[in-house]
């Protein structure tokens, strides 16, 4: 049976891996249309396969999981099997810049996505006995809160690579302004999944999971998941201002934060203990990479491409 764990856990690790290289490459060459196929692919497959498997009868989770794993190979044999010309000469870089930004952006990975799946873990954590039921209630809460999460997904896919060559072009005005109106939409969408979530939340929740959920759970989590949105969104931003670093400080003391939030919500009910946590944890992410980006954008104003030529230019003129 370990044997068994072991290849099952290998095709859930390499299928998200394939198609996040392949998301990657695709979004970065401006190739939206791929990228599309893969996003459209991966879920067809998914649920295509789980569904052959149900008609089939099997009701072990083993196939189920390695049906999941399969789908992001598919989709990313489907959708970049015909794409010419994805790898180009660029300009030299040392092994040391390379691993150590490389180190940064996949600490900061891994960080974010522990802040974002840590709620039910938490909740699993700090349950008591009478609570442990309650689980799959939280989990089925958080499906539904994240829904926002999924629109991101479009825009994460011109976001990082529009805002980087604006960035190394020195256009910090328009980049700035481009920045402004994203975070403006971003905000948005948050809005709407919070309102959705207070008006149509415990009814959505009850016909898709069967669960009764009150109206205020519901609406923090949707309020985390809209603050989380918004984090990721400057994040890309930080990034594209060569502030990886930044980015991974910033999800680091968010996901302190929400070590912190649940330890001092010991009196409170547990879904709100973590459900504040989780809010408190995305505010302070959000906070400390807002700060990132304006330190960033200050230290870049000081050598505007422009301001440079001009200064070289008067300097060359001089007798």
């Amino acid at each position: 049976r370990s044997g068994r764990d072991r290849d099952l856990s290998r095709v859930l690790h390499l299928g998200p891996l394939s198609t996040r290289l392949a998301r990657g490459t695709a979004s970065g060459l401006g190739r939206f249309r791929p990228y599309s196929m893969l996003l459209g692919a991966e879920g067809v497959v998914r649920v295509v396969g789980c569904v052959a498997l149900a008609l089939i009868g099997v009701s072990t989770a083993g196939p189920y999981g390695i049906a999941l794993g399969i789908a992001p190979i598919v989709a990313t044999i489907v959708a970049m099997s015909r794409q010419r010309g994805l790898v180009s000469d660029g300009p030299d870089a040392p092994w040391s810049e390379l691993s150590s930004s490389l180190g940064a952006l996949l600490c900061a990975s891994v960080l974010a996505q522990l802040l974002l799946n840590a709620g039910v873990p938490a909740v699993e954590i700090l349950a008591t006995e009478a609570d442990k039921d309650r689980v799959g209630t939280f989990f089925s809460a958080v499906v539904i809160a994240r829904l926002p999460l999924f629109l991101f997904q479009a825009v994460q896919a011109a976001l990082l690579p529009r805002l980087s060559a604006l960035a190394t072009a020195g256009h910090l005005d328009e980049f700035r302004n481009g920045f402004r109106r994203l975070v403006l939409l971003v905000s948005g969408v948050g809005v709407l999944g919070v309102a959705g979530a207070f008006v149509a939340g415990p009814l959505v929740v009850d016909r898709a999971f069967s669960v009764d959920l009150s109206r205020l759970d519901l609406t923090l989590l949707a309020g985390g998941s809209g603050l989380y949105m918004l984090s990721l969104t400057v994040a890309q931003a930080l990034i594209a201002l060569h502030g990886q670093n930044r980015a991974a400080v910033a999800w680091a003391a968010g996901v302190a934060s929400f070590v912190v939030g649940c330890a001092l919500g010991a009196g409170h009910e547990l879904f709100l203990r973590v459900e504040l946590a989780l809010l408190w944890a995305s505010m302070v992410a959000l906070a400390t990479m807002a700060w990132g980006v304006r330190a960033r954008l200050r230290a870049g104003a000081a050598v505007h491409q422009d301001d440079l030529l001009a200064a070289l230019h008067e300097v060359t003129l001089e007798p």
